[in-house]
């Protein structure tokens, strides 16, 4: 995706970055597997070469409506809310039942994300 882009420094390129879903996706992924011990694949999804199980697929829908509210939080005019964006992600895999759960297998579920906190 950036690879066909013309970009001068560093700012630049800081500014595609964070134009793609992929850097708050990636970060979400990251952090959901730091705090819950799951591991989910990000890429092939929907490819002939990767189906996801329905539990992999309940993760990816709870790790994709983190990583849309972290990237509006953080593209967020208000600095408040941009500075504390990342705390934000880490209160919403806190609140999910499979993180307050011993049972590592307890299902996801995306209804549970993006609570006001």
């Amino acid at each position: 995706k950036l690879v066909d882009k013309n970009l001068e420094g560093l700012h630049e390129l800081g500014k595609a970055i964070l134009a793609e879903d992929d850097y708050f996706a990636c970060m979400s992924s990251r952090y959901y597997k730091y705090f819950t011990g799951n591991a989910i694949k990000l890429f092939d999804i929907g490819s002939n070469r990767y189906t996801p199980s329905n539990n992999e697929k309940a993760h990816l829908d709870v790790i994709t409506k983190l990583s849309d509210c972290f990237k509006a939080d953080y593209l967020s005019q208000d600095q408040l809310t941009k500075s504390r964006a990342q705390i934000r992600l880490i209160k919403n895999i806190f609140n999910l039942a499979n993180y307050q759960s011993s049972n590592s297998s307890v299902a996801p579920n995306p209804d549970d994300v993006c609570s006001s906190s």
